[in-house]
This record gives structure tokens, sequence and C-alpha cells, in this order.
């Protein structure tokens, strides 16, 4: 989204018409150009996006003791940024 946003819309799009469910989220990457790297989850199943969170975070951390990631930051992942989401909104 950062290096380049005139492609996201066209792909989120293309990924939104063969699934029912499409959410973008984030993770800082230090190490990676621009530090902020964007993926994508979907489903054809539609999915309960508040469920996924805490679901999904708890198969992830089953068993471990973690001193950084936690439930809240598992969760606002799925918040992306105002420059994002006017991205998504463009149709190309």
């Amino acid at each position: 989204a950062f290096y380049t946003p005139h492609l996201v819309p066209n792909i989120y799009q293309k990924i939104k018409s063969v699934f029912k469910d499409v959410y973008m989220f984030r993770a800082s990457i230090p190490t990676y150009p621009s530090g902020d790297w964007y993926f994508t989850y979907a489903s054809k199943k539609e999915i309960d996006k508040e469920k996924i969170d805490i679901v999904r975070y708890e198969k992830l951390v089953q068993g471990h003791k973690l001193k950084y990631y936690n439930k809240n930051i598992h969760k606002a992942a799925f918040a992306l940024p105002n420059f994002v989401l006017d991205i998504l909104q463009q149709k190309r």
C-alpha cells in the first residue's frame, strides 16, 4: 500500500470477486522496505471479523507465554490506517 497504492484497489477487488469475505491487515516489519506491510485474509465462507480476531489469536498463542504479542495487538492488525482505507475505496 505504501509503494504501489495504484495496484491495491484492483487486486483487492479481484480477490473480493472470488471470496465472500476479504480483510486486509497490517504488520510492522522494520527490516522490510517502509516497515509497514499489508496482507489479505480471504474466505469463501462468511466470517465474523470480531470472532476471527480472537479465535485466530487463541490458536496462534496456545501454550506459549509471549512477552510482546497479545490479543489487543492481534486485533489492532486489522485496523487499517486512513490512507489505506482511502486506497481501498478507489475504483480502478
